[in-house]
């Protein structure tokens, strides 16, 4: 029964002794885990403070925290193989040496030995255990652990991890915007324009040939330095600047004749305004016009025709007129007005154009084309 009690004991030492050195070996994991989590926690911190204030681009947010990934792993196997862990036998050793115990010297090996005669072996074991308290063995072993590196670096860890954390959440609450961008890695954001300020003519279409100007009225007594006009055709790739004279509350450009589509944005100190376009197109015009008069059956008179350039057309009274045309571009509306006689009928289909008139009377004819952009003619 003795020896059965010796070795039930000798199981136990040797189960604590294990346990203490699994324990400082999680501890010790763990520590290098939270060391290298902090690592990244403070690279965030150190981006969500300079997105705060710098508007970085989706590019450097996301180099920035891939560094810190980098960095944060590298520091992980760096502290892996720099500071192993003793094995357990120099683990238990040394605690032996430490706590004056003596008898667990080489309690394990005389366990492991094999070759002994085992009624030799347990007499050992009895002797080498018989003077150990266990209840003292546990507290010695449990303050043992306490003091080694292992679990020193876990609790200081654990604490800075833990300044670190309320660090983080105070610099969110405090930096809500840098934290709402930095969590959008892949967007960029601007700075927002502090100037108040309306852009004319904004999106316009045009005729080609027409000169064109933009201006910027500011709205408040905040205005910018530098002001200037960014524009580029459609046969340019690259924005070129133009100048902005100052004017009774904003700038003004130099008007210039447009023939192609524009687009154009203008630039305040450090910022800028949304993008315009101004479209070119030709004013809504006859690419051709023909007039037919057909004479009353009384005069024995032939129809007769001409073609648009022309400005007078000649006809009996009676005369029915038949004017024909093709459109350069669809229109949306077409008026013709007379002074003296009446439109007995008129149409638009297809660009194409006609109209017939009764001759009573001398009369001036004219059309107002207008198409869907509010070009007219």
């Amino acid at each position: 029964m003795s020896e059965n009690k010796q070795h039930s004991k000798s199981e136990q030492i040797k189960k604590e002794l294990h346990q203490a050195f699994n324990k400082l070996d999680r501890r010790f994991l763990i520590s290098n885990i939270i060391t290298c989590i902090s690592v990244l926690l403070f690279v965030v911190l150190l981006l969500i403070t300079i997105e705060e204030f710098q508007f970085l681009n989706s590019l450097a947010k996301s180099g920035f925290l891939l560094l810190g990934i980098i960095s944060a792993a590298s520091l992980f196997f760096w502290l892996r193989s720099r500071n192993k862990l003793d094995p357990f036998q120099v683990f238990y050793r040394k605690f032996a040496h430490s706590e004056h115990i003596e008898e667990l010297n080489y309690f394990l090996d005389l366990e492991k030995d094999d070759l002994a005669d085992p009624s030799l072996v347990n007499a050992a074991l009895e002797k080498n255990l018989s003077s150990i308290d266990f209840q003292n063995f546990q507290e010695r072993l449990s303050s043992y652990s306490e003091s080694q590196f292992e679990t020193r670096f876990f609790k200081n860890s654990l604490k800075f991890s833990g300044f670190l954390l309320v660090f983080f959440v105070i610099t969110a609450f405090t930096f809500p915007d840098g934290t709402k961008r930095t969590a959008y890695l892949w967007k960029t954001f601007e700075k927002p324009n502090p100037y108040t300020y309306s852009i004319s003519p904004g999106d316009i279409t045009l005729e080609q040939g027409a000169p064109f100007s933009a201006s910027i009225n500011f709205g408040d007594e905040q205005t910018p330095e530098n002001v200037s006009l960014f524009v580029k055709t459609s046969v340019e790739e690259d924005f070129r600047s133009l100048n902005m004279d100052p004017s009774s509350s904003g700038f003004i450009s130099i008007p210039f004749n447009l023939y192609n589509d524009l687009e154009y944005y203008i630039e305040m100190d450090e910022f800028r305004s949304e993008l315009y376009n101004a479209s070119v197109q030709l004013r809504p015009r006859f690419s051709e016009l023909t007039s037919i008069v057909h004479p009353p059956s009384y005069t024995g008179l032939d129809s007769s025709s001409q073609s648009y350039p022309f400005s007078l057309i000649r006809a009996y009274q009676g005369s029915e007129l038949n004017l024909t045309g093709q459109l350069n571009k669809e229109i949306d509306a077409l008026n013709i007005s007379s002074s003296s006689n009446t439109l007995d009928s008129s149409s638009v289909e297809y660009q194409k154009f006609s109209a017939r008139f009764t001759v009573s009377k001398p009369d001036t004819i004219s059309f107002n084309l207008k198409d869907g952009n509010g070009l007219q003619n």
